[in-house]
């Protein structure tokens, strides 16, 4: 009985560790993205313009 507790409990704190680190890993991708979005954007703006 202690050993399956165990085991169960190891196993729910294992996927919600997973669960966490897809979490920050799916918001770093977002965060990365955005920032790659916005310097694109400038950067074909000021392409566009001429202006440095």
């Amino acid at each position: 009985m202690e050993a399956t507790f165990f085991k169960f409990t190891f196993i729910v704190l294992m996927g919600l560790a997973m669960l966490g680190i897809l979490a920050m890993a799916t918001t770093v991708i977002v965060l990365g993205l955005k920032i790659v979005w916005l310097w694109l954007t400038t950067y074909v703006r000021t392409a566009k313009t001429g202006h440095t």
